[in-house]
């Protein structure tokens, strides 16, 4: 089974978040553990099935069996959401991501960047972006079919959304 990455483990260890210290300390100690469960998405889905949000991974890259890099084909949920531990029953936290998050933008980066560190996204660390704290997730959609951001009119609408003066500027 795959393991958190060090890099993840340590920001978790290192990094301030909006959490709590109480879920702070939690969720470290749910990454140190790795305990990581046997059902995967089933466990997930007994509870959270019925939120149609979660379950339109399932149509995204992200939610796909089909290759062997999506999270689903890892450890599904656990991948980005980290080790299920006690959460079903004692409900101990798990990453959320988003209007929804717990955890630093850094920390939420580094999930997304744990698989997706590549050609493409080897600026982000020191970027404009990076350094004003905005997460993946504040300008992507994981839970879709198809996030708005990769069409060239939703990459439009998503960055005049917070760049004004650059949307003024094109009209």
């Amino acid at each position: 089974m795959t393991r958190i990455p060090t890099l993840l483990l340590l920001l978790l260890c290192a990094t301030p978040s909006l959490a709590s210290d109480d879920v702070q300390a939690q969720l470290i100690d749910k990454f140190q553990q790795g305990q990581y469960s046997g059902k995967g998405a089933d466990g997930c889905l007994m509870c959270h099935g019925r939120d149609e949000q979660v379950t339109a991974l399932f149509a995204s890259p992200h939610g796909s069996l089909d290759t062997s890099a999506s999270p689903m084909a890892k450890l599904q949920c656990e991948t980005c959401h980290g080790p299920q531990g006690k959460h079903r029953g004692k409900n101990e936290p798990m990453i959320n991501f988003g209007d929804e998050a717990n955890v630093s933008a850094e920390l939420q980066n580094s999930v997304c960047l744990s698989c997706h560190e590549d050609t493409e996204r080897r600026d982000w660390h020191g970027s404009r972006h990076d350094f004003s704290e905005v997460a993946c997730t504040d300008c992507h959609q994981i839970h879709t079919a198809d996030d708005p951001v990769l069409s060239p009119a939703g990459e439009i609408a998503t960055c005049t959304s917070c760049h004004s003066s650059e949307a003024a500027d094109m009209m």
